[in-house]
């Protein structure tokens, strides 16, 4: 992943198989120093009860930091399939789940630059480990918009419920 161009884009479905809070997708230096960015599921109480919901963070300063996502309609479920987006550039930030806006701000930083590996399920350091499944990770060096992502939950849904139970 390219992240001088200051374009990000990184999109999955996941289907968590119980409560549990873990990475699921992130650049991040194994000693934790530096993250380009990163994204995964945390428990919070969300309506009284404990919930899978989503955080995200973009490594450099000026970036927002780590931001979570705990309104209702926003809850990732257990055994159902979830499509999450982050984006980056054009001076915003955005999480955008089942193709619709959940989280933005502004950010004026540049992304961070480093060598860390990509990981999927867990950190470099073999930590945070995610409890689901993911399918169709992707991760593209331009920012896509909500109308196309929402374009790639529409065309999926037909995809994954042949493989997998699907409900959005």
């Amino acid at each position: 992943v390219d992240s001088t161009t200051g374009k990000l884009t990184d999109e999955y479905w996941l289907q968590p198989i119980k409560l549990w809070a873990g990475t699921v997708i992130a650049r991040h230096s194994s000693d934790n120093d530096q993250c380009v960015f990163r994204s995964g599921v945390e428990l919070c109480e969300v309506d009284g009860k404990q919930q899978n919901v989503l955080y995200y963070e973009f490594g450099g300063s000026d970036n927002g930091g780590r931001r979570t996502v705990t309104e209702p309609r926003f809850v990732v479920p257990s055994a159902k399939w979830t499509h999450v987006a982050m984006t980056y550039g054009g001076g915003k930030r955005r999480l955008i789940i089942n193709g619709e806006l959940a989280d933005e701000c502004s950010v004026s930083g540049e992304l961070s630059q480093c060598v860390a590996p990509l990981t999927i399920a867990a950190l470099a350091n073999q930590s945070d480990w995610y409890a689901g499944i993911i399918d169709e990770a992707a991760i593209s060096n331009r920012t896509l918009d909500q109308q196309k992502l929402r374009l790639h939950v529409d065309a999926a849904i037909g995809a994954l419920s042949k493989r997998y139970p699907v409900s959005v």
